[in-house]
């Protein structure tokens, strides 16, 4: 469980996760211009907020790309936001990210 206001150390993405990070991909391909033959959530981190923020590495097929994404409390019945996201190095530690979408 995440820390209130803090991030969880990073663990592997569970099934949640994978699903998020899977109905992001159009999001994250027209931000980045790219288009993935894969995208598949790999470890993530969790920080609750009135909601929740979700840090997610994702296997692109060639190339890793770093996720940052909104997830808001299921009362407001709004959708998982991608809020940003980049390509990244290989067995690059996963990152941090500001929101800037």
């Amino acid at each position: 469980m995440a820390t209130l206001g803090g991030h969880s150390a990073p663990k592997d993405a569970n099934d949640n996760i994978k699903q998020i990070t899977l109905s992001l991909q159009k999001a994250a391909e027209d931000h980045l211009g790219a288009s993935f033959p894969k995208f598949e959530a790999l470890s993530y981190t969790e920080q609750v907020v009135a909601g929740m923020v979700y840090h997610v590495a994702v296997d692109a097929g060639d190339q890793i790309v770093h996720v940052r994404c909104y997830q808001p409390l299921p009362h407001t019945g709004l959708s998982t936001k991608l809020e940003a996201c980049k390509i990244s190095e290989a067995g690059a530690e996963l990152q941090i990210m500001q929101k800037e979408l």
